[in-house]
């Protein structure tokens, strides 16, 4: 899977679990650099599985910026010690149970599918002519 569609997966399965929008944008990019560091998801799931009031809600948006940005100092400035050093992969290996997880949780974002649904703006509408 791509990282990007990772993230956005990952984004979606936080709002699903409860997260608010900023965290659940944090905990997206979080699982991405969590993967491609072949760490094990065990600690992203028990995240989600403790939402909606879990650490993702609890931890300040301020600290989940500062740890970004700590990271991003850290790793550029290991690319610059070590220019060998690889881009992040643009692809993830992300274990089956972990990634069903995440549909999951993001299906219960999804609007169903319904004519009252698409009456009030969801989806193409009834009329798709494109």
């Amino acid at each position: 899977m791509s990282a990007t569609e990772l993230r956005d997966l990952a984004k979606l399965a936080a709002r699903g679990a409860g997260a608010h929008a900023a965290q659940a944008d944090h905990f997206g990019r979080a699982t991405v650099v969590h993967l491609q560091s072949g760490h094990a998801p065990d600690l992203l799931q028990n995240a989600l599985d403790a939402l909606p009031s879990g650490p993702i809600q609890t931890m300040p948006f301020a600290e989940l910026t500062d740890a970004a940005d700590a990271l991003g100092r850290s790793y550029r400035a290991m690319r610059t010690q070590n220019p060998a050093m690889q881009k992040p992969a643009t692809r993830v290996d992300v274990p089956d149970t972990f990634l069903g997880q995440l549909t999951a949780l993001a299906a219960k974002t999804y609007v169903p599918a319904s004519d009252a649904s698409r009456l009030s703006g969801a989806g193409a509408g009834l009329a798709d002519n494109d």
